[in-house]
């Protein structure tokens, strides 16, 4: 069974979790995989989520999901690797 890709637009981001514009709908409490391209990483960067809430608006969706399976050391590693990557111009 291959999984679906859907792109979407990170609004907001923290490490606990994301809150992505998507064109289409997730079920809350579905489970699904996150992948970051950050710039001086090697590959993606992919981390278990679960869907917390959708909010419908006229032409998209905001999806917040929240990450699963990571603790305190990884969401610092998380954290340290999101703010590396940071660019502000």
């Amino acid at each position: 069974m291959n999984p679906k890709k859907l792109n979407a637009q990170g609004k907001n981001m923290s490490s606990s979790g994301i809150l992505v514009e998507s064109p289409i709908a997730l079920k809350i409490g579905s489970q699904v995989g996150i992948s970051f391209s950050i710039k001086g990483q090697e590959g993606p960067l992919t981390v278990n989520a679960q869907v917390a809430r959708v909010e419908i608006f006229d032409s998209h969706f905001d999806i917040g999901v929240a990450f699963l399976d990571m603790d305190a050391a990884g969401e610092s590693e998380f954290s340290k690797t999101l703010l590396q990557a940071l660019v502000i111009s």
